[in-house]
């Protein structure tokens, strides 16, 4: 009974260490910042793509209608769009 006792106390003292250390260790490398900071520009920049989207209409532009093909399907079609212009 006091083996599985000491067991089951290491085990949620090392789990209690571990989150300890974490927040540290975040805290220091101040990861908890940069991800923050990166969700905060991802945001930014979706804003900023869809104005920039309305001021191409307002401008006589068409609606963007966003591609779902491949990178590689993309650059096929750029070749084939360049060679027909030149």
């Amino acid at each position: 009974m006091d083996l599985i006792f000491y067991g089951i106390t290491i085990l949620v003292v090392a789990f209690l260490l571990f989150l300890l250390l974490r927040a540290v260790m975040l805290w220091y490398w101040k990861i908890n910042t940069i991800v923050q900071n990166q969700e905060d520009q991802k945001q930014l920049m979706k804003e900023q793509n869809r104005l920039l989207e309305q001021i191409y209409l307002l401008q006589g532009g068409h609606k963007i209608e966003y591609s779902k093909d491949s990178a590689e399907e993309i650059a096929r079609k750029a070749k084939l769009f360049d060679e027909s212009q030149g």
